[in-house]
């Protein structure tokens, strides 16, 4: 009896721990998840922290990109009006040099202004125009002119004038990839303009029967003498002198 009684007292006390265990294990199970839980909103604070931070690099770039930008924009505008003072200044001493040296000839200086202001017009011009085809944005970048998109109306005008133009070159086919006198014939052919088609070509190693059968060969008015001239007939063997 005292054994039964051991044995119910240990079974319970057993059962007990082994719902606490369970009891444990659940918290852990809900504690690890709490720890994923704040792991994550960490991560997304974060990614939030990075994408402010890298957003504010992009702009920092920006700004120093506009600031380059604007500075060579000045530069060049400050290298053309450094030239045009230049060119002043040039155009003035000339003009004194005339005046307070007049033992030397007029003509020299005045060759010296007719050179001097065409090729500085020509100068500036090109200068202003490299001015003009960079970016306002970027001026390390150049802008170039979009490519001309033809809508289906203009297509279409397009191809009616191209085909309108071969036809009257004496294309008639109309540009439809089709041929035109010898281009039709092929390797075995020839351009025949009398007949304006492409007939067979004969060369040196034609055989009498292929010629007369194709009428490149006509031989109605050959002389024949003891049926010497024919075509090849299907057995020669009889026409063998016999000895």
């Amino acid at each position: 009896m005292s054994t039964e009684s051991d044995i119910s007292t240990n079974l319970g006390q057993l059962y007990k721990n082994l719902n606490n265990q369970v009891i444990n294990t659940n918290d852990v199970i809900l504690k690890q998840q709490d720890v994923i839980n704040i792991v994550d909103a960490e991560k997304q604070r974060l990614l939030l922290k990075k994408q402010t931070v890298d957003d504010s690099l992009q702009q920092q770039k920006r700004l120093i990109q506009l600031n380059n930008s604007y500075r060579l924009r000045y530069t060049d505008y400050i290298k053309i009006m450094l030239f045009i003072t230049f060119v002043i200044v040039l155009f003035v001493g000339i003009v004194l040099a005339q005046r307070y040296l007049p033992f030397i000839p007029s003509i020299v200086f005045e060759v010296m202004l007719i050179l001097l202001i065409p090729i500085s017009i020509i100068i500036m011009y090109y200068r202003f125009r490299n001015l003009m085809v960079h970016n306002n944005m970027n001026y390390e970048e150049i802008d170039y002119k979009p490519p001309t998109i033809l809508s289906a109306e203009e297509k279409l005008a397009a191809q009616v004038k191209a085909r309108e133009t071969q036809q009257s070159s004496g294309d008639l086919l109309g540009g439809l990839s089709g041929c035109i006198g010898k281009d039709c014939c092929g390797e075995t052919t020839q351009w025949d303009s009398g007949n304006s088609m492409c007939v067979t070509a004969t060369n040196g190693f034609t055989t009498i029967d292929y010629a007369v059968i194709n009428g490149d060969m006509n031989v109605s008015g050959l002389k024949i003498v003891n049926d010497s001239i024919k075509p090849n007939s299907p057995n020669e063997f009889k026409d063998y002198a016999k000895y």
